[in-house]
């Protein structure tokens, strides 16, 4: 059985279940929010993520998509994209917790965005 990579969504949610959350915990919901997003949408999209730009190829994938509910994935993927690099990347920039909520919503909706994607795809 292969890994479900939403488990990562629920590991951020979990890093920020303490209102009194500390910032490198704050940094790690950011990251396994957006890795959560990524990979759901990766395998969704089918698209080969070796090589450079590899998460670039996913959201630009659905943003090309002629599917609008996909291109409204894509669009927020790389929101989540820009704060994953400073909380991975970037020590001068504050990541609090409400970064943290914001990224969890966001990598929220591109999954939910993505599974509806599915259902109207098998429709079709």
């Amino acid at each position: 059985m292969s890994f479900d990579w939403r488990a990562l969504l629920e590991l951020a949610r979990t890093l920020q279940a303490d209102e009194a959350a500390n910032e490198a915990s704050c940094r790690c919901a950011v990251s396994r929010a957006y890795y959560a997003a990524l990979h759901v949408s990766r395998l969704h999209m089918r698209v080969d993520t070796r090589g450079e730009d590899s998460h670039a190829k996913v959201w630009t994938a659905l943003k090309a998509s002629n599917n609008p509910i996909e291109r409204s994935a894509g669009m927020i993927g790389d929101r989540i994209k820009k704060a994953r690099t400073e909380a991975d990347y970037d020590g001068r920039v504050t990541i609090n917790r409400r970064v943290a909520l914001n990224a969890i919503d966001d990598a929220t909706k591109v999954i939910e965005k993505v599974d509806q994607a599915k259902r109207s795809n098998t429709l079709n």
